[in-house]
């Protein structure tokens, strides 16, 4: 399934530290299991994995992490009313 921008994602890998803007959110790193909303897709470049900027959501819709991650780190999450983002 293609991940396009504004598209609810879920975390299924660790993410590097590195790829974690420190200075954004509550400070949290983000978390398998953790809900986001991908904000960028970068340009796919030929023979590398595409990317994405995600910013993590808490309750409440407040901004809790945001990082760079690769597509095999995300899945794409339905949206529906009765989900709840991690806390």
């Amino acid at each position: 399934m293609r991940i396009a921008e504004h598209a609810l994602v879920r975390i299924v890998a660790p993410i590097p530290v590195e790829r974690v803007d420190g200075s954004f959110g509550d400070g949290r790193p983000p978390a398998m299991g953790d809900i986001g909303v991908v904000v960028h897709v970068y340009p796919i470049l030929p023979a590398h994995e595409p990317m994405f900027i995600v910013e993590g959501v808490a309750d409440g819709g407040r901004a809790r992490w945001l990082a760079d991650v690769k597509a095999s780190e995300l899945a794409p999450v339905e949206s529906t009313a009765a989900q709840r983002p991690s806390a």
